[in-house]
């Protein structure tokens, strides 16, 4: 189990004194997948990419200070004879693009030994994923909010992102609300030194990895049937949002900064894994359908 919070600073990971501020849920067990940065296969527009272990939205800018997101919990399609598999949900800052680190919050669906598995984690890539216990676990049909804010960003350091200086390090407060269950909440925080506060994320994701030698493959994606993220499913007030660069706004209203990740094969980059939907009209809501485990 650990506890505490837990830092990077230059690369190095440190664990320090202090104690997340829960309301509710607390730290559990690490994990031993990952959820990885965007794994590019192609980029296929402007606008548009393939990736081997995400589908939803990034929205790319500087100085990303805020993230909100919210989904319902699907419900995992387990065999009792089939492989292990996992999905997670998440809403978060950073690994898009040329970024090496993730800040992250969500939910993960899983089927382990035949049998459905839910359970919410945190992840400070390239920290290990720690998963949260809340005295209500987890179930399919619960309504999901969560949020990723960054404040006291260090001065840009020479670090460009298109072109865009952008500054490098800063504190990042992760919290995820199970609103089903009597409002459990968890919040925790932590420093990143090497985040470049890049880019916004809504995503399901194939996380990772198994290993075989020199070869890292993302591990099966669990059949979750549609996934739905945004106002228009959960009710929940001002979710889609983020924070670019002072620029408060819902998802779609970031223009061509708005960035689709369709979910692929990691070898087969016709092999459509999960699949997002074009943002609703509210600009706030989508949905991703599974349509392949891969990997």
């Amino acid at each position: 189990m650990l506890s505490g919070l837990v830092t990077v600073v230059a690369g190095a990971i440190l664990i320090s004194s202090g104690t997340p501020s829960a309301t509710v849920g607390r730290i559990g067990r690490t994990l031993p997948q990952r959820h990885h940065p965007h794994r590019q296969v192609m980029q296929i527009d402007e606008t548009t990419y393939k990736s081997d272990n995400w589908a939803g939205y990034a929205v790319t800018g500087s100085k990303v200070t805020d993230v909100s997101g919210s989904w319902i919990v699907p419900q995992a399609a387990c065999t009792a004879t089939g492989p292990n598999t996992y999905s997670s949900f998440w809403v978060g800052i950073d690994g898009f693009g040329t970024s090496s680190t993730v800040e992250q919050i969500g939910i993960d669906v899983d089927c382990q030994a035949g049998k459905p598995t839910y359970y919410a984690w945190f992840e400070f890539y390239p920290n290990a994923a720690c998963m949260i216990s809340f005295p209500h676990p987890i179930a399919p049909g619960d309504h999901i909010s969560a949020e990723v804010s960054a404040v006291s960003a260090s001065s840009a350091k020479g670090t460009t992102v298109k072109g865009v200086a952008v500054a490098t390090g800063a504190t990042f407060t992760a919290t995820l609300t199970d609103l089903s269950q009597q409002g459990e909440k968890f919040t925790t925080s932590t420093t990143v030194a090497k985040a470049l506060q890049a880019s916004a994320e809504w995503i399901a994701e194939a996380p990772c990895c198994t290993t075989t030698g020199t070869t890292s493959t993302v591990m099966r994606l669990t059949n979750f049937g549609t996934a739905f993220f945004g106002k228009d499913s959960t009710g929940v007030a001002n979710t889609s949002y983020a924070t670019i660069n002072g620029k408060t706004g819902t998802l779609a209203s970031f223009g061509t900064a708005v960035q689709q990740v369709v979910m692929v094969g990691q070898t087969n980059s016709s092999l459509i894994k999960a699949q997002p939907s074009s943002v609703s009209s509210t600009g706030t809501s989508f949905n991703v359908h599974f349509l392949n485990p891969g990997p």
